[in-house]
């Protein structure tokens, strides 16, 4: 029943480069690879009447010895979810963008500890950012590096980025020209550079931008009148993009929870960021994604 070279296999790795933790179990249904703080917010979203048209659909957990895959680690769980691509053809399009001002966890960047290893990395990215300082001291605190790299691209001004892009023609043959890879692709730092490869993905079609530009209004609205939402950090999560080039059918969900974490307090997501505000800037991305779409 389980086949592990499938459809969802690979469009979840040309955008996400993630293969080995998706298998296609029927038509419709993935098993998915994940963890417990995922596991439990997909649990919490089927819950919520008002969230769950939003993401995947979460059926049930599977024994990890039905799995088929990368090697399970101590905290792994393995979930059943509904395939995103299912009914959008053989060759759907999809794209992935990371949603959010930061892709890490506070806990992960409250040690002030100078560390030389990720100097020596931010050096190979940009032999020009360090600071006089932070050479003098030999090191830099992993908060530095986290939002050095955040800034490489629009996660920092516009509050999301573009992860991953696959766009297939109507008549099936996919588009090389013009698509980067994936770290390419997450530099770009300017509205004129996310507008140009939205219109490659939706190829300049009005009828795609239009449903695109009503899902994600809806989701704005539906997030900004949510107290789950606004009790939660959604750090590092995406929003899928999924339609088929022929029948213009199109879709968008949320997805990725791994690092969605409750919070202390009433969250905005449209405030800075500072450490200890648990702010995620996700409706301030999605603000900006969609005044960036209705442009293109």
């Amino acid at each position: 029943m389980r086949r592990a070279n499938s459809l969802a296999r690979g469009t979840l790795e040309q955008v996400s480069g993630h293969s080995d933790t998706f298998m296609r179990i029927s038509s419709t249904q993935i098993w998915k690879l994940t963890d417990t703080p995922e596991r439990n917010m997909l649990q919490l979203l089927m819950r919520t009447p008002a969230l769950c048209s939003l993401v995947p659909r979460y059926s049930q957990d599977i024994p990890l010895s039905h799995w088929e895959g990368r090697e399970p680690q101590e905290d792994s769980v393995c979930v059943e979810l509904q395939d995103l691509t299912a009914g959008f053809g053989d060759s759907p399009c999809v794209m992935d963008i990371k949603v959010g001002i930061r892709t890490f966890l506070e806990d992960e960047v409250s040690n002030p500890k100078l560390r030389p290893d990720l100097l020596k990395k931010m050096d190979k990215l940009d032999p020009s950012a360090a600071t006089a300082e932070e050479r003098e001291h030999g090191g830099i605190t992993k908060l530095r590096y986290m939002q050095f790299r955040e800034q490489m691209s629009t996660s920092s001004n516009l509050g999301f980025r573009l992860e991953g892009l696959k766009v297939s023609l109507p008549g099936g043959e996919r588009l090389e020209e013009g698509i980067p890879a994936k770290e390419a692709l997450s530099r770009i730092r300017t509205d004129e550079g996310v507008m140009a490869h939205l219109r490659t993905f939706i190829q300049r079609d009005p009828h795609l931008k239009s449903k695109y530009l009503q899902r994600l209004r809806f989701v704005f609205e539906t997030l900004w009148e949510s107290d789950v939402f606004h009790s939660h950090q959604f750090i590092n999560t995406s929003l899928l993009f999924v339609h088929d080039a022929s029948t213009k059918e199109a879709g968008v969900w949320m997805i990725d929870f791994s690092k969605a974490r409750p919070s202390s307090r009433k969250l905005t997501h449209t405030e800075p960021w500072q450490l200890g505000n648990q702010e995620d800037g996700y409706l301030h991305g999605l603000k900006n994604l969609i005044r960036i779409f209705e442009h293109v």
